[in-house]
């Protein structure tokens, strides 16, 4: 039985693979919706498969033609990404069983229309379980499902120092500004007295919600399939603009206050670096202009636009070739150059300096240490479901929510970087 589960199995994921090939030359989305609707099928089929499969005599132990499944994929008898999926599952079973039984019971509380909150321990384990089962079962090149977007969230979230703080309502924080001067005194005469400066910044609170109406039928889908595509519809929206706004949030009533808006109390307004274009000077300029008159503080984060990236490996050095070496890892990555390298992250929502459409006086990339952001979270992220609205459709709603705050706890703490008129 599992030798015709093995082949079986290898036929689904070559028809699926030779679906993927469709879909990288479809140019209609008529054409790309059929795809996705002929992929997520075979999908279906894969999982429930796989799902015979492992319920089978475990690896070692013989099956029907009396070999092990090691040994039919030394044969080469069992594509190696299965085998490699069972050896997943095994190393993964044991420590996760816990936590699969707590998305199972989340899952049919979400599904009972009940207000769930997602703990971080839950959300770092949706995002491994996913990551993990599409790095094993499928072809590096593609994603589980073909409706998936690219990565819109910006890293700037996971980087600066979030933290619990339920209940809360506002959230202040102390920095020193200076030392103070020491001074030459006369004997018998009255010490110097120069303490140093202090100062405070604070936040309120933000609420920031999304939803997802999804298809009744989404109801169907095993617990924890069901929980991860709910809670990442939802989750990865708000992420995306808490994300965006730890840069650029106005401040205000019911807003975060980004970088960008810091008070010139903790980011005087005569602190940064002004720039008209990116060239081989511009890394240094940043670098050196960051901080106190004696250190060097390196490497703290570049957060910059996409397109300022693309501009600094624009930037060619006497010979043709590339001034900076960049490395890429997905959104971060380091921008080097002799002597000196720094560590960058993407944000879309710090204005593109290299951008034509970027006027003068605009405030673009910003460095510092990201922990120089907190980020308190007076409120964890719930999620509630509610087919009030959309019963009639034929759809259900998902209402998440999420209440937080946002401050530069340092004096200094980030150079923002200022476009100005070419010279």
């Amino acid at each position: 039985m599992r030798e015709k589960l093995m082949k079986l199995l290898k036929a689904k994921q070559d028809a699926r693979a030779a679906k993927m090939k469709e879909v990288d030359k479809a140019t209609e989305v008529a054409e790309l919706r059929s795809l996705q609707a002929a992929v997520e099928a075979i999908d279906e089929e894969i999982r429930n498969i796989q799902s015979m499969i492992d319920e089978l005599p475990e690896e070692g132990e013989e099956g029907e033609e009396g070999q092990s499944e090691r040994t039919l994929a030394v044969n080469g008898e069992i594509p190696g990404v299965v085998v490699a999926n069972k050896e997943g599952q095994e190393a993964r079973k044991s420590p996760s069983k816990e936590m699969e039984t707590r998305l199972s019971e989340i899952a049919e509380e979400l599904r009972s229309g009940k207000e769930v909150t997602l703990t971080k321990e839950v959300q770092d384990f949706l995002e491994q379980r996913a990551v993990a089962t599409t790095n094993i079962m499928l072809e590096n090149k593609y994603k589980r499902d073909v409706a998936d977007n690219f990565n819109q969230v910006a890293q700037t979230i996971d980087l600066v120092d979030a933290f619990s703080l339920e209940g809360g309502n506002s959230y202040e924080v102390a920095f020193q500004i200076t030392d103070g001067d020491a001074d030459y005194t006369a004997e018998a005469d009255v010490y110097t007295n120069d303490e140093g400066t202090f100062g405070t910044n604070s936040t309120g609170r933000a609420k920031i919600t999304n939803s997802a109406i999804v298809n009744e039928e989404v109801i169907e889908l095993p617990n924890a399939d069901y929980l991860n595509r709910i809670v990442n519809s939802v989750r990865k929206s708000i992420r995306k603009k808490m994300s965006n706004q730890i840069i650029a949030g106005i401040g205000g009533a019911n807003q975060l206050k980004g970088i960008y808006s810091s008070p010139a109390t903790v980011m005087p307004l005569t602190y940064k670096a002004e720039i008209s274009a990116i060239d081989a000077d511009t890394l240094r300029t940043i670098v050196f202009a960051y901080g106190a008159d004696e250190d060097v503080e390196s490497p703290a984060t570049l957060f910059l636009n996409k397109v300022d990236l693309a501009a600094f490996a624009a930037v060619k050095a006497s010979d043709g070739r590339p001034y900076y070496k960049i490395s890429y890892d997905g959104a971060s990555g380091v921008i080097e150059e002799e002597g000196l390298r720094v560590p960058y992250t993407i944000n879309s929502a710090c204005n593109a300096l290299s951008a034509d459409a970027t006027v003068v006086g605009t405030m673009t990339m910003v460095y510092g240490a990201p922990t120089n952001y907190e980020l308190p979270m007076f409120s964890p992220l719930t999620i509630k479901r509610s087919d009030d609205r959309y019963i009639e459709k034929g759809q259900v709603g998902f209402f998440g929510k999420v209440i937080a705050g946002g401050v530069v706890n340092k004096y200094k703490g980030f150079l923002p970087v200022e476009k100005v008129a070419a010279v």
